[in-house]
Parts: C-alpha cells; structure tokens; sequence
C-alpha cells in the first residue's frame, strides 16, 4: 500500500488536520490522546458548572409574588412576601411593617420588626419619590394616544404600580408618626423622629401628615414654637385634599378667633363706655 503522503499541483505534500495535530503534538512533546481526553475532561466540567449555577439560580431565586399574598398573609404567602420585601418590594415592606405593628394574620405583634420594614419604605430617598407624579401624569398622557392594547394594558399596570407604590410609602410615613408619638406604646415614643416623618409627610403632601405638624404647629407641642400662620396653611393643605379632620378644626380654630375678638370688642367698648 502506498503510504506516500498525498501531493497538490505543484508537487507539495497535503496533510490532513489528524496529520496536522499529530505533528505540532509531537512537536510539543504530547500525547494526542490525552490532550484529547483533557479538552473533554474540561468540556464535563464546564458542563457541570453551568448546570450547578442554573439549579442553584433556579433553587435560591426568591419566590414570586402570588395575586392576594399581600391581602391575606396567610402561612404559604408570608415567606412569598418576606423575600420581596427583602428585595426591595416598598410595597412588600410596607405591609409587612404594618402587619406587624397591628399584629395582623398571622403575623405577631412586633413593633421593632414594624419600625424596621416602615423606615425601609420611609427612609428612601426623596428623589424617588418626587418622580412618582411626573411618571404617573406622562403615562395618563401616553394612554390617550396609545391604539395598541398591549401597550395600553402595560401602561395601566405600571400606572397602578406606580399607585400603589405612593400609597405604600404614604402608609408608612403614617405609621412611624404614630409608633413614635407613642400610640403603640410610651417605650417606642420619641418627639424628634416624630417631627421627622410629620414634616416628611407634610413635605410629600401627605393630608394626615400636614394635619398632624398643623395641629402641633399651632399649639407649640414637641418643642415647636407657635405659629398660628403655619399651622392654617397646613390645615388648609389638608382640608383642601379632602381631610375631614382639618376641615373641622379650621371651622373650630375660626369660631375660637371670632369668639376671642368679639370678646376684645366687648371690653374694649364697655371700658369706654363707662370712662
């Protein structure tokens, strides 16, 4: 059998790629078949590392949210709504801080676990928050030159996202003036962090928050010094975006000024009446 190496036109002898491995093999001192036998065994070992971070990926990804998790908060969901909240889910960690602090399902009565979930949402920063009405109305004005219904179902489910998303963190702001004005409790009172979320909550537009730091405000509690003026204003913010509270108590504070000057009035007319 001729085992002359094959040759092209020109006389030159062609090599196969078995050829060609061969001879820079040799040529390193190699044995074909373990470099063979190595690039597999590396081969199984990328394999099996891509398949252990996929399972691991799959195994330890938070759970998701399930529809009614955040209503109910019953055994299966709490642990669904524990990882979002610590996710970053404000609206997880909302509900969870408040379901704590009322001791709701079957969650316990906790108010330092409360406190913690609450200044998660609270604390945020402000930033985030202020951008929330700007989205909202660009997407209210996306929605009525929108045609498609994809795109608008997906425009009303970011709209009610970004909704609920300010509701959470106005329901915590809400929440930590009460823990620490001493609702749940004289231990957990404290006036300075009172005031910080009240003017928090006044500075987002919150009407309950402005009623509060109103009501202070014009009494000098906490340590504020009284301003009559102020305190109208945010009762006046308040009353306006329909809170009930600060409608009453401008009519009262009203009636109590006239009262007062009718009764300056009547001093000062019957002083000069009996000169």
């Amino acid at each position: 059998m001729d085992r002359r190496p094959w040759r092209d036109a020109e006389g030159f002898p062609v090599t196969t790629d078995a050829t060609k491995r061969q001879t820079i093999c040799s040529h390193a001192g190699l044995d074909p078949d373990r470099v063979r036998f190595g690039l597999l065994a590396l081969a199984l070992v990328v394999v099996i590392a891509v398949l252990f971070l996929f399972a691991r990926w799959h195994l330890l990804a938070p759970p998701t949210l399930q529809p009614g998790d955040l209503l109910l908060l019953e055994p299966e969901s709490i642990g669904r709504v524990e990882a979002a909240a610590k996710a970053g889910d404000i609206v997880a960690q909302s509900t969870l801080g408040s379901a704590y602090l009322q001791g709701r399902a079957y969650l316990p009565r906790n108010v330092t676990k409360a406190v913690y979930w609450l200044r998660k949402v609270a604390d945020r920063d402000r930033s985030q928050f202020y951008q929330i009405p700007s989205r909202m109305h660009l997407l209210l004005q996306k929605s009525q030159y929108e045609s498609d219904f994809g795109k608008q179902h997906a425009i009303s489910l970011e709209y009610l996202d970004l909704v609920a998303g300010k509701l959470a963190i106005e329901s915590a702001v809400l929440r930590l003036i009460e823990v620490y004005v001493g609702r749940h409790g004289s231990s957990h009172a404290n006036a300075e962090l009172a005031l910080k979320y009240m003017r928090l909550g006044a500075a987002y537009g919150f009407p309950s928050a402005q009623r509060k730091l109103g009501i202070v405000t014009r009494f000098g509690l906490f340590g504020v010094p009284k301003n009559e003026l102020e305190a109208t204003i945010l009762l006046s913010e308040a009353a306006a975006k329909g809170d009930r509270i600060a409608q009453h108590l401008l009519v009262d504070f009203s009636s109590y000024r006239l009262a007062a000057l009718h009764a300056r009035i009547g001093t000062a007319v019957s002083k000069h009446s009996s000169s």
